[in-house]
């Protein structure tokens, strides 16, 4: 994409910008206001049969105490099994570095 081209996209898409940004100006959202809320506080008929049934929800608790004072780790390797050689699987020798090259007088 040339310059020029990358100039008018842009310029494209600012007027763009502008304009969108000129009509919420000119037409802002207003809510519209009811007289009374509906909401009343109390359960409805359906959700009083769930209401003590505790196993459809799980519990999930936060364990502050890990933040305030964090396990200490020593940095050892527990578990070396994934560290030890595979029986039976021989690693090939490594191939020796190619000579350095000379300089061509």
């Amino acid at each position: 994409m040339t310059d020029r081209r990358k100039k008018q996209l842009l310029t494209a898409l600012l007027a763009v910008f502008i304009l969108m940004f000129a009509y919420r100006l000119l037409h802002p959202f207003e809510q519209e206001r009811v007289a009374e809320l509906t909401y009343t506080g109390q359960n409805r008929p359906g959700e009083e049969a769930d209401a003590g049934n505790t196993a459809l929800r799980p519990e999930f608790q936060v364990m502050l105490s890990l933040f305030r004072e964090p396990p200490e780790h020593d940095g050892d390797v527990r578990n070396p099994d994934f560290f030890q050689p595979v029986p039976g699987l021989a690693t090939p020798p490594p191939e020796p570095a190619p000579p350095p090259e000379t300089a061509v007088p």
